[in-house]
């Protein structure tokens, strides 16, 4: 239950980390799907709650070596990526790296990319695309053209050890992920039909009823990633501008929004389910049902909803969005495109 709020570009890491710590500990449901992604310079992203969804000074750009010994020492950028080595992750992960630090201009974030390889067993075609997430960060994800096939095992380099980021800013080391691709199970979610159906391999394996985003809250449409499950999550309408409409532990969330949409239980609203769309944004299952999807779902599993009125289509940055765009408008979004 929350409504989506536009977050506020993160200005130091202490910034950052916080603003990770309150989207972890209070959630927020009512991720209003028919708003526009949040722009940098917005507020402070809202946290979500229980319903629906509810989650420096210009320089060049320098991707030449850091300075010498002599010179004062760089400031430095790091990298988190995902997934983490070892996973194994659903068919629509792509491999991700987010900035603490911008990426400063077209030259440095070719500089970056041609320091990046993802090698595939089998051989998979893909590409890099360069996008700002939800909560402000500069992200470089690669995604096959099509979903991965199930068993592909995917590594990636990084040999970004003194790779410049703009800002006299420098990449300190290199880095490495491997992971393996697992079922391929698809959620399809029906908003106007108001059902969930979800698929293993093609064969259908769970279909439920919901109660999805009402009309002023919608849901969004688009294809999603799951990003992470939680058992408990802590819903409070306050922290999204909904005043005192709940604050709630909700159980069996799987999460895929950085602004919040959840699958999760929801069992203030059995009466609704399969009747009526009255969420603040997020997919509510009986209880029931949203346990046996929380146990099926993994990280990378795609979920594709359809049919919700007013709901905005899922922007790339908020989450992993990146499927929205087909694979030729991907590639423009590469700092090599055209090279």
């Amino acid at each position: 239950m929350s409504r989506n709020r536009a977050p506020r570009r993160r200005t130091l890491p202490a910034v950052a980390a916080l603003l990770a710590a309150l989207l972890a500990v209070t959630t927020a449901c009512s991720d209003d799907g028919g708003k526009p992604a949040a722009k940098s310079g917005s507020p402070a992203p809202a946290a979500p709650g229980p319903d629906a969804a509810n989650p420096p000074a210009p320089g060049p750009a320098s991707p030449s070596a850091p300075p010498s010994s002599s010179a004062p020492p760089a400031k430095v950028n790091k990298v988190t990526i995902q997934p983490s080595k070892g996973q194994t992750v659903g068919i629509g992960m792509p491999v991700s790296l987010k900035f603490d630090f911008p990426v400063k201009g077209k030259e440095a974030r070719a500089a970056v990319e041609r320091a990046l390889k993802v090698t595939t067993e089998p051989a998979a075609e893909g590409s890099w695309g360069w996008l700002t997430d939800e909560l402000g960060y500069d992200r470089v994800d690669w995604r096959p053209k099509e979903y991965w096939k199930p068993g592909t095992k995917v590594t990636m380099d990084a040999k970004l050890n003194g790779v410049g980021t703009g800002d006299d800013r420098f990449l300190v080391r290199d880095y490495q992920t491997t992971f393996t691709i697992g079922t391929a199970r698809v959620t399809t979610v029906d908003v106007a039909a108001k059902t969930l159906t979800v698929t293993e391999g093609g064969t259908t394996v769970m279909t439920a009823p919901i109660s999805a985003g009402a009309t002023a809250t919608p849901t969004y449409n688009g294809t999603m990633v799951v990003l992470e499950k939680q058992e408990k999550v802590r819903m409070n309408s306050e922290t999204v501008g909904l005043g005192t409409a709940y604050d709630k532990d909700v159980s069996s969330a799987v999460r895929l929004t950085l602004s919040g949409t959840f699958v999760h239980a929801a069992p203030w609203n059995a009466a609704s389910m399969g009747k009526a769309n009255l969420s603040h944004g997020c997919v509510g299952l009986g209880d029931a049902d949203a346990r046996k999807f929380f146990d099926r779902a993994a990280l990378g599993d795609i979920v594709k909803v359809s049919g919700s009125t007013g709901g905005s289509v899922v922007t790339a940055g908020n989450g992993f969005g990146d499927w929205n765009a087909d694979y030729t408008a991907w590639t423009t979004h590469s700092a090599l495109a055209g090279q």
